[in-house]
């Protein structure tokens, strides 16, 4: 018997980790999904695995995009899977994404199933990437699977790269706009000031409150950035935890555009994968719960767990998902596909709405984030050259 250490999801999306005894990784695969546990990492304790300990770096989705468009162009072209991931290998140049397919090439090579041997490396391949495979492989149709992931991934990178595209600008200004104004309160006012306090003289209000700003700025910079970082360093902790994720899932919608955004991202995400896996030919209620870990937003992961349970029970989808709230503003389309038995096409055709939404928001609403930054920054800088003006023409007054 050896030792395994393992890592996993149950069933309420909890992560679990654990040592498991067995006659081999198969065996102790089988009894952890026996056991109702979604397993996202699975190793030798005696660290046989290969990678375990090294240091992991995230893999870029469009790496891993075009890696599956190869892999489907390559089988697709009659190559054996071996010579197909030698030639992927040779092909990749990201080097975490290569080292993976080293591992599962090497895993294959012993007789492991494809998708058994990229669940080994979780890093890489997601829990829905490799329950495709794994469902290709039972039917006979990894090329038909790989064809349709191929498609999901390009989708999804599209998506995000222009949401990142449009946002980058505004993002990019307020931090130049930050930076300035630090400088400019930080250094420039203190030595513009220093004349007014060898002048003795009486200041208006707001130059008074610009020089009480400026100085505890120069005075207190060290102090008040290792806040910033440290409030930055816990609150990245605290969103890791459940409560925070819970915290955060209350107040991202209620933020105007922000909100919409976020719930637009959810909606296209879930619907275009319960797209593709049935595509694939997964059953309705593996599909769901497969879904389950994918879906990022604990309060949509547990609603569209409570839909899975009662499609099991019988319950008609469409039913079960607007009971919970699930993909409402696309349930007439997603009704009528359930009806005409063609509810892949219904949930593709769903995800085109939401991005198309998600696309015509972005373009439309992200742009104006530059003039009323533009505004914003005025304003600040307006109020700083009037806090200097102004004395300057009261002594001008005074003069004459």
């Amino acid at each position: 018997m050896a030792v395994f250490r393992y890592k996993g999801v149950d069933i309420k999306g909890r992560e679990i980790k654990g040592i498991i005894d067995a006659e081999d990784m198969e065996a102790a695969r089988l009894r952890l999904k026996k056991s109702g546990l979604y397993i996202t990492g699975l190793w030798r304790e005696d660290g046989t695995r290969k990678g375990k300990g090294r240091f992991v770096t995230r893999i870029p989705l469009r790496n891993i995009s075009l890696m599956t468009h190869n892999f489907k162009t390559l089988l697709d072209s009659g190559l054996p899977l071996l010579s197909t991931l030698e030639t992927l290998i040779g092909q990749e140049r990201n080097p975490g994404l290569k080292e993976a397919l080293i591992y599962v090439k090497e895993r294959v090579s012993q007789g492991i199933p494809l998708a058994t041997a990229m669940r080994e490396e979780p890093h890489i391949f997601s829990p829905l990437y490799v329950a495709m495979v794994e469902v290709g492989e039972r039917s006979g149709s990894l090329v038909t699977t790989l064809t349709h992931l191929s498609r999901y991934l390009d989708t999804r990178e599209r998506i995000r790269s222009k949401v990142l595209k449009a946002a980058t600008y505004p993002l990019l200004m307020l931090l130049v706009s930050t930076i300035v104004l630090f400088l400019l309160m930080g250094w420039v006012i203190p030595r513009v000031v220093s004349i007014f306090d060898e002048m003795e003289v009486a200041l208006p209000l707001p130059t008074r409150i610009l020089i009480s700003l400026s100085k505890s700025l120069s005075t207190w910079w060290p102090l008040l950035l290792g806040l910033a970082i440290s409030m930055i360093y816990l609150l990245k902790g605290f969103l890791k935890t459940g409560r925070g994720r819970h915290v955060v899932e209350r107040i991202l919608p209620s933020i105007p555009l922000i909100g919409r955004l976020h719930t637009l991202f959810l909606n296209h995400t879930l619907s275009m994968t319960l797209a593709i896996l049935l595509r694939s030919g997964m059953p309705l209620s593996e599909a769901l719960e497969t879904s389950l870990h994918v879906i990022p937003h604990m309060g949509t992961k547990e609603r569209l767990r409570r839909v899975g349970q009662r499609v099991k029970e019988g319950d008609p989808l469409t039913s079960a998902m607007a009971s919970e709230g699930v993909l409402v503003d696309t349930l007439p389309i997603i009704g009528t596909g359930e009806k005409g038995g063609r509810l892949d096409e219904a949930f593709l055709k769903a995800s085109s709405v939401y991005e198309r939404t998600l696309e015509t928001l972005t373009e439309s609403f992200l742009p104006l984030l530059e003039p009323l930054l533009i505004i914003l920054m005025g304003g600040v800088v307006g109020y700083i050259v009037i806090s200097i003006l102004l004395p300057i023409m009261e002594m001008s007054e005074v003069v004459r």
